[in-house]
């Protein structure tokens, strides 16, 4: 009886391994359309999918709809990712949290499977875009030997659920146990060690710009049909067609033109600004409960490089993470329900929570943790209530909804499972639309566009980049650091690996229209340093109006907007 039963299970194993084994990808192209091309087709063709919204949710609908075959189109109001999705943690993670509400017995169904989804989802990221993603260490410490022991058994959990849901995926670093109280800087001596696990990281804005640039490459694999981008275009309102909706009126910020998209699905990505959308569609009951993410910049000694802190129950029941990231340290998150608004920052509240959250662990004072702030963003969460107006357990997983108008809306969800939403959305399209020529989902095996190997990239290094800029700009363009390193190696700023060549590779191939897009959305200085963004600004813009041509007016004009938008990423405090 052992032995049948070892053969079953050898059999069965077998078959798990042979029938997941990824599908191989033809790619071919690798051109990206340029915005006015994209404005142009809109104005003049029927799409299949209209997409609103150009953060992580509108890129993976649009990532799916052109593998899949289908013809599409997506815009944003302003720049892509500028809001929610580029004011996240910087993490991929299945939410640790979740697996420990499930222990203590809440909905254990719902936050485990929420779990399974995100480990399942992280593993897929990392193996999409390993150029720009990675592990990062976060320790957990302990105050009691109990403690480390409960810690370390719920973190293998977490590891070991992962393995399931990467069986094809990166190889996932083994959680450990550490009696070495410096494994992180500054930590008091209270602690009896720490338990370190590991989960995912990434540049969230990047990230974005880069699965929407391989959505819009023409025939980036066989048979796939390029998605039409473009930022700074603006939803005005639907379209009517018996009682359905046929398409919408938009409008180009750039030049104030107004004109038609006609499309046979209009499918709403606006995360926190869903509702409007919603309610212009024919919808009566609004569903988003947005729910303010903010996080303060501090130097990188507060981080080892490879190594950060899940502070596991601050005093009102949260957890926070000191994560390294870009040479600095990102701490974070606060959680507060509010009001949507596009230009959320910091408030002084929630600036003495975090710094006094974190005081409590590392042996600096507040005081000091306050001086060494270097800059803050804040982001709104869409967070989804249920039917009939229900707040008492918002949803952090994903819903796709289809109004009686044909409009699709994809509500809530997180960074970490942007791809299943795409997926599941147009799975609901494609049934409920009857699309039958769409193909497959192939994503969960896609490699992203500058992801393709390049073996002799290294042998190619420019004689004047340095091996730290270029190792950073391999880091974050992939196969095309080449391209932005010959584009100009001047640096920006010194200390810094910023260089002149990214802003001109932002304008000629990421759809950078203004300052602040570069200096916030392309080389995230914004976030790290304002006071160096500050400094750098200027040079961006002079960059800027020689690439594009602008008048002295326009480009004084350009500098003195970008640099009031600069100030939603430093709290009033400074």
């Amino acid at each position: 009886m052992k032995k049948l039963l070892f053969s079953g299970a050898l059999l069965y194993g077998a078959h798990y391994y042979i029938s997941n084994i990824p599908p191989k990808l033809n790619y071919i192209g690798t051109k990206t359309r340029q915005r006015e091309e994209n404005l142009e087709s809109m104005k003049k063709e029927t799409y299949d999918i209209f997409i609103i919204g150009g953060g992580a949710t509108g890129a993976g609908v649009a990532l799916e709809a052109s593998t899949r075959g289908l013809k599409s189109c997506l815009i944003d109001k302003g720049d892509f990712a500028g809001q929610t999705s580029s004011k996240s943690t910087k993490l991929l993670h299945g939410g640790v949290r979740y697996l420990d509400k499930a222990v203590h017995g809440e909905e254990i169904s719902a936050n485990i499977n929420l779990v399974l989804e995100g480990l399942r989802e992280r593993s897929t990221i990392l193996k999409s875009a390993p150029y720009m993603t990675s592990w990062v260490g976060l320790a957990v410490p302990c105050t009691s030997y109990f403690d480390l022991i409960y810690f370390y058994c719920g973190l293998l959990a977490y590891h070991m659920m992962a393995f399931t849901q990467s069986f094809y995926g990166p190889y996932i670093p083994w959680p450990y146990l550490s009696l070495n109280k410096m494994i992180i800087p500054y930590l008091k001596n209270d602690f009896k060690g720490s338990v370190v696990y590991y989960d995912g990281q990434m540049n969230d804005c990047r990230l974005c710009i880069e699965v929407l640039l391989t959505s819009a490459t023409d025939e980036y694999i066989s048979n796939s049909v390029p998605c039409h981008i473009a930022n700074y275009v603006e939803f005005v309102d639907f379209t009517w067609e018996k009682g359905k909706i046929s398409g919408a009126k938009v409008k180009d910020l750039e030049t104030g033109n107004i004109f038609e998209i006609k499309s046979k699905v209009v499918v709403n990505c606006t995360g926190p600004f869903s509702d409007r959308i919603r309610l212009l569609g024919g919808l009566k009951e609004k569903r988003i409960v947005p729910g303010k993410g903010s996080h303060v910049i501090l130097p990188s000694n507060y981080a080892p490089k490879s190594t950060g802190m899940l502070i596991p129950k601050t005093k009102d029941g949260r957890v926070l993470f000191l994560v390294p990231w870009e040479g600095h340290t990102i701490l974070g998150t606060t959680d507060e329900l509010g009001e949507v608004t596009e230009t959320s920052k910091i408030s002084d509240m929630e600036r003495k929570f975090l710094v006094e959250e974190l005081s409590k662990y590392i042996s600096i004072a507040p005081y000091k943790i306050n001086q060494d702030i270097l800059g803050s963003f804040s982001g709104e969460r869409p967070l989804v209530k249920g039917l009939g107006g229900n707040t008492s357990s918002l949803l952090r997983t994903h819903e796709v909804e289809i109004a009686e108008s044909g409009l699709v809306s994809v509500l809530g969800g997180k960074w970490t499972t942007f791809r299943a939403m795409g997926e599941e959305a147009i799975d609901k399209v494609v049934e409920n639309f009857e699309f039958h020529n769409a193909k497959k989902s192939v994503t969960k095996n896609l490699v992203f566009l500058r992801n393709k190997e390049d073996p002799d990239q290294k042998i190619n290094l420019p004689k004047y980049i340095s091996e730290k800029t270029f190792d950073y700009l391999t880091n974050h363009y992939g196969n095309h650091a080449n391209i932005v390193a010959a584009l100009g190696e001047k640096k920006l700023i010194n200390n810094m690996p910023f260089i002149e060549g990214e802003v001109r590779y932002a304008i000629k191939h990421e759809y950078a229209l203004h300052p602040i897009d570069v200096v916030a959305r392309r080389i995230r200085l914004a976030l790290i340093d304002y006071k160096s963004c500050k400094f750098v600004l200027k040079k961006v813009t002079r960059i800027m109006a020689e690439e594009l041509n602008w008048t002295e007016a326009k480009k004084e004009a350009e500098y003195e907007k970008s640099l009031k938008h600069l100030k939603v990423f430093i709290s009033d405090s400074n």
